[in-house]
């Protein structure tokens, strides 16, 4: 058996608790030949022991399936009894002997799985509420470093935040609600959250659990009616074909129209027109599903209808998408 340790936020727990996942920067030594367990710890406290496997990484960011063994709530949490090691990705330097000790003091803690079976999702929009209160004081006292939403580091650019933001707002001039890809909604574009005013959840039914929470890190969705209208991948930096992977998982999950759309900058062109032809994607339709819009274009239609608020139709992005025929390969003589 090894065991790491987390130093995680209140958020974490919640989100390993609600989610059965963790999104971190932290590339955790993992022996696929024995039992891997993490313990969350917050401020010094023991939260929950999880028994932890890992998924996949996209994008610098690493993705763990999170079974939680024993949960505590803040209350009655015990003070974690053992040295975090030197680096996050290690396991805890001890003996069998004191790794017995340490396991028989959690599982000998309080233990409240109910509480949180019916409490965490308010706890859970409680303490986004907090990092969004938080993060704005820190922006309006000019603070360099606002508290982070978890212990993952973002990488994401400005061009991405702004096409998100405009994406946003083009929404809003629409009158329809949209959905910002739940690790994001807590960044900062032009002094405010990218979250505020928009759905805090994907609204639609009829989506399972693991699907709903891949689909869920999609840039940007739009809804009408809270139905899925159109979905939106910025790849400005990041790779194009992990976008198109969640693409795939969207249709194929919901199985209705959806207007799929890949936002990039034109330097980018030779790029995604290699991935857009590439057989997995090309072969299974999602490539012809897919429209492209520069940025350039995006942030010149914003400006033109940002005064027509109310007046303009739901087809606007027409005037500015390209279909897949415009980067579609030929056959090969």
């Amino acid at each position: 058996m090894k065991v790491y340790a987390l130093q995680a936020t209140e958020h974490d727990v919640l989100q390993a608790f609600l989610e059965e996942r963790l999104e971190s920067n932290i590339d955790f030594s993992f022996d696929e030949n024995v039992d891997n367990h993490l313990i969350y710890v917050v401020n010094g406290r023991i939260a929950a022991f999880t028994s932890v496997s890992y998924e996949n990484e996209i994008d610098n960011l690493f993705y763990y399936k999170i079974d939680i063994k024993h949960i505590t709530e803040p209350e009655e949490r015990i003070s974690a009894p053992f040295i975090f090691p030197k680096s996050e990705d290690e396991c805890l330097n001890v003996d069998n002997n004191e790794l017995e000790q340490i396991l028989n003091l959690i599982h000998n803690s309080t233990y409240s799985f109910t509480y949180y079976l019916n409490n965490a999702e308010d706890l859970f929009i409680r303490e986004k509420n907090k990092i969004k209160r938080q993060k704005k004081k820190s922006i309006q006292n000019g603070s360099e470093n606002p508290p982070i939403e978890n212990t993952k580091q973002s990488n994401i650019s400005e061009p991405h935040l702004n096409a998100q933001y405009i994406l946003k707002e083009l929404a809003n001039i629409l009158e329809i609600d949209v959905f910002i890809a739940r690790n994001d909604q807590n960044k900062v574009f032009n002094e405010e959250f990218l979250g505020d005013g928009t759905l805090d959840v994907i609204p639609y039914e009829n989506i399972p659990k693991e699907s709903k929470n891949i689909i869920s890190l999609i840039d940007v969705i739009w809804f009408k009616n809270s139905v899925p209208y159109a979905a939106f991948e910025i790849e400005t930096t990041t790779s194009i074909s992990s976008g198109l992977l969640r693409f795939s998982d969207l249709i194929y999950t919901l199985n209705i129209p959806i207007e799929l759309y890949i936002v990039t900058t034109r330097n980018r062109e030779k790029k995604l027109k290699k991935e857009l032809n590439r057989p997995i994607f090309k072969n299974t339709s999602i490539s012809q599903r897919c429209r492209v819009i520069y940025l350039d274009d995006l942030k010149a239609l914003y400006k033109l209808v940002k005064p027509l608020n109310g007046y303009i139709k739901n087809n606007i992005l027409d005037r500015i998408a390209y279909d897949f025929s415009y980067f579609e390969e030929g056959p090969e003589n």
